[in-house]
């Protein structure tokens, strides 16, 4: 008389648990990339704007007064540093007298919740009129506020 079996042998049934557990695997390792690669699309879609935002801020503010610092702007900061390059009241030729012009440096890192995403430098240019200007409408002949 031929037995029935029930069941699974215990082969069968490591089989399947390894089976099982390889695709838990696969699935978890495609679930935490695709989480990954969409976290770094948003930050990528996200940097323009900051980085020009960045470069707005830094229109407005005088790098005699604040030439270091930190900007923050959504989840995103800009940890920045500016140094002068050159000035041109430092030279002894100058084209435009009346005025004083500047170049700066300004080194940037830009800081997400992944850590450093993009650094890079902003080369600024600024000008200002000099105190110490001669007054060169004496030598033009014509006096100052006059018509003729």
């Amino acid at each position: 008389m031929v037995k029935l079996q029930h069941g699974f042998t215990l082969i069968e049934t490591l089989v399947a648990m390894v089976i099982l557990s390889i695709s838990f695997v696969a699935i978890w390792d495609w679930l935490s990339t695709a989480n990954q690669t969409t976290s770094k699309i948003e930050e990528n879609i996200v940097l323009p704007e900051t980085i020009h935002q960045f470069h707005s801020f830094l229109m407005t503010i005088s790098f005699d007064n604040q030439n270091e610092g930190i900007f923050e702007i959504g989840e995103h900061s800009v940890h920045w540093q500016a140094k002068l390059v050159q000035k041109s009241d430092e030279f002894l030729y100058r084209r435009q007298t009346n005025w004083i012009v500047a170049k700066y440096a300004v080194d940037f890192e830009v800081h997400s919740q992944l850590g450093v995403m993009f650094d890079n430098t902003f080369i600024i240019i600024r000008q200002w009129e000099d105190p110490n200007a001669f007054d060169t409408s004496i030598f033009s002949g014509r006096r100052i506020g006059s018509n003729g």
